[in-house]
């Protein structure tokens, strides 16, 4: 039943991707209605709302994949979930759970109730944003703007200025100094003062749904059975669990407790284990943590421990994201063509759904990517006959987490190697990963692609997945963990099986073509060029290459 004080102020805030309490502007905008009265007996009515989106759980356009698989659903019921009850501690308010389109139950809960405001935090990519084209024909809605660390409001240039390359941004952005506003947060006496006025809107448990489960949402036995299974595996780096109470575990573990910060730059880099890295982005995802709240903390680590290049460089991280997610909101649909963006394809410049859009100049032959869909599942089966790739695909499909050093390779492999239309790779990581963000997967990819000028290397920026392998899994421990039938295989032949002897095959007991596969490339073309990588590496490691062969790296 709801409340039925026709004088109460009534306000609904609907949660997207902000599933925290802390440094949620939103959340403030709305408690602090309370605030804006000098009666001392008015209250607020508030109705705080998650809708879990059926479109979300669909297939993806091009290679027809879940959009969120079971396992990045499961983390996001999590969140719900702890959502849920952290509202409902902090601020007695319970939370609504509903199962549709946005723009169609928040006008109608509007109605229905007599909501005067709704708040909210605003997205930028195009599937969001045309979800609020839709809503804002009906109601008003105060967005908020609280997915980046740096506020769009702080930038010292307008979105459409934002430079094409990210290390000029960064330079823009840091100079004369990088503003990153405080974090958000009531003070004493104003949340003693809200928490005596704010009320729940609704009160009927009935009407306030509840978190559905995963065959609610469309998901079969056979997902769920498979979800299940992988989360037993005892390889992942981290059993990662939804919600705000998790993300500020793992924060407070990953600096203070193992004190791993001050090393970060040095292992950042690494494959195996759960401490090479902070491992804080699918909770970011979600907004689950606050970005600022990251950076305050590492201030506070500067302060109380140390500074130096390892502390900094989470912030460079934290960076990136922001730059894609400006960079998404510059370029509008254009991160999810083919051939990328231009300097010319910006939405701001009035491109985005017109006809002219589909004329932007492009050095880029689309001819040569195809959608070969056999091919392409053994790349994403983790089938290709290169140990690298291999590994790093196997770990993402059982675990849903993948190490930036991985996602670098296994990208420009399916682009560069295989030719593979590089928005099959986007589609995929959409589906499996648990960070998933729509504007840092579809920017890396583009970045990885080496399509739209988004990296001033274009598409000679290539990685080398047998040089990368010895480079940052030297004696296979990584490759070994996820592709066991490697198991015995010589550590200079670990990530390039195809140069074993027939002997070395059988000592391994590992036949190439039977126990593990071929190579997917042009074996001939590929081994010259990664057997002159494999010895350079080799010679280099055990301190024998001369510095002829080191320039071969």
């Amino acid at each position: 039943m709801s409340t039925t004080n026709n004088t109460l102020k009534k306000a609904l805030l609907w949660f997207r991707n902000d599933l925290r309490l802390h440094d949620n502007e939103s959340l403030i905008k709305t408690l602090r209605l309370a605030n804006s009265s000098n009666n001392n007996t008015s209250k607020v009515g508030v109705l705080p709302l998650y809708c879990f989106d059926p479109r979300h759980f669909g297939f993806s356009r091009i290679g027809k994949f879940r959009k969120a698989n079971a396992n990045r659903t499961r983390f996001l019921t999590e969140s719900v979930d702890n959502l849920r009850k952290n509202l409902m501690n902090e601020w007695g308010l319970k939370l609504m759970i509903q199962i549709g389109h946005p723009e169609e139950i928040i006008p109608h809960l509007c109605s229905q109730y007599e909501i005067e405001q709704v708040f909210a935090d605003k997205e930028v990519t195009s599937e969001e944003t045309s979800i609020e084209q839709v809503l804002e024909k009906q109601i008003n809605v105060n967005y908020s703007y609280g997915f980046s660390m740096v506020h769009v409001e702080d930038l010292p240039f307008k979105i459409e200025n934002l430079p094409h390359v990210f290390t000029d941004f960064r330079r823009k952005v840091e100079n004369p100094k990088l503003i990153v506003r405080p974090l958000l947060q009531l003070s004493p006496n104003e949340k003693k003062l809200i928490s005596s006025r704010v009320v729940n809107l609704i009160q009927d448990e009935n009407a306030l749904g509840k978190t559905p489960d995963l065959k609610v949402l469309g998901y079969t036995d056979e997902e769920i059975s498979e979800m299940m299974e992988n989360l037993k595996d005892p390889r992942s780096v981290l059993h990662f669990k939804g919600g705000e109470d998790e993300a500020l575990a793992r924060l407070n573990d990953y600096l203070w407790t193992q004190d791993r910060l001050k090393t970060y730059k040095e292992t950042r880099n690494g494959l195996v284990g759960e401490a090479y890295s902070s491992k804080l982005s699918p909770w970011l995802s979600l907004g689950c943590i606050s970005p600022r709240k990251i950076y305050h903390e590492v201030k506070r680590y500067e302060k109380e421990r140390v500074e130096n290049d390892s502390t900094y460089w989470l912030i460079f991280e934290l960076l990136w994201r922001d730059y894609f997610r400006f960079f998404a909101e510059k370029f509008g649909n254009h991160i999810f063509m083919l051939k990328g963006v231009t300097r010319a394809s910006s939405k701001r410049k009035g491109l985005i759904g017109d006809s002219s859009s589909n004329k932007v100049e492009s050095k880029y032959d689309e001819t040569r990517w195809k959608q070969d869909l056999k091919l392409f599942k053994l790349w994403a089966d983790g089938k290709t006959g290169l140990p690298f790739v291999d590994a790093n695909m196997r770990e993402l499909k059982i675990s849903g987490w993948m190490s930036n050093r991985g996602r670098q390779n296994v990208a420009s492999f399916l682009s560069k190697d295989l030719n593979l239309d590089w928005r099959l790779g986007a589609e995929y990581f959409e589906s499996l990963l648990l960070d998933h963000s729509v504007t840092s997967n579809w920017g890396n990819w583009l970045y990885a692609a080496g399509v739209g000028d988004v990296d001033p290397r274009g598409e000679a920026r290539y990685f080398n997945v047998v040089k990368q392998g010895f480079d940052y899994d030297f004696n296979g421990e990584f490759v070994k963990l996820w592709i066991p039938e490697l198991d015995q295989v010589p550590q200079r032949c670990i990530h390039a099986p195809y140069l074993m002897s027939e002997s070395e095959q059988t000592n391994a007991k590992c036949t190439i073509g039977v126990d593990y596969p071929k190579s997917l490339v042009n074996v001939k073309a590929h081994h010259h060029l990664n057997e002159n990588g494999v010895k350079a590496n080799y010679k280099h490691k055990t301190g024998k290459a001369n510095e002829r062969e080191r320039k071969i790296r």
